[in-house]
């Protein structure tokens, strides 16, 4: 099985690929993080039926503050997002690394 940086529940791979794909060119947290040590970072995002983002939230911190508001501003910044497969809302859990 191929590791992928976002998850959640029952939603389709491609659905999953597609969130994933909106957000990392928002990323930039290997800027951000400019070589301080850190840990691998998690956060928990809502997308209601619509695709409006209702929330998020770190769930662990990578370490850093920085790198943490910088991952939920990446998030946030490419919302909204497409219509959820599953007809209703969803909730996703990113993982992030600034390197």
């Amino acid at each position: 099985m191929k590791y992928s940086p976002v998850g959640g529940g029952n939603a389709e791979t491609t659905y999953l690929t597609t969130v994933y794909g909106l957000v990392i060119p928002h990323m930039n947290l290997r800027k951000v993080a400019a070589g301080r040590r850190h840990q691998q970072g998690e956060l928990v995002f809502a997308i209601d039926y619509g695709g409006a983002l209702m929330g998020a939230k770190i769930t662990k911190s990578s370490g850093l503050a920085d790198v943490d508001a910088a991952a939920l501003a990446a998030v946030r910044a490419a919302a909204p997002f497409p219509l959820p497969p599953t007809g209703s809302g969803i909730n996703l859990v990113f993982r992030f690394k600034g390197e």
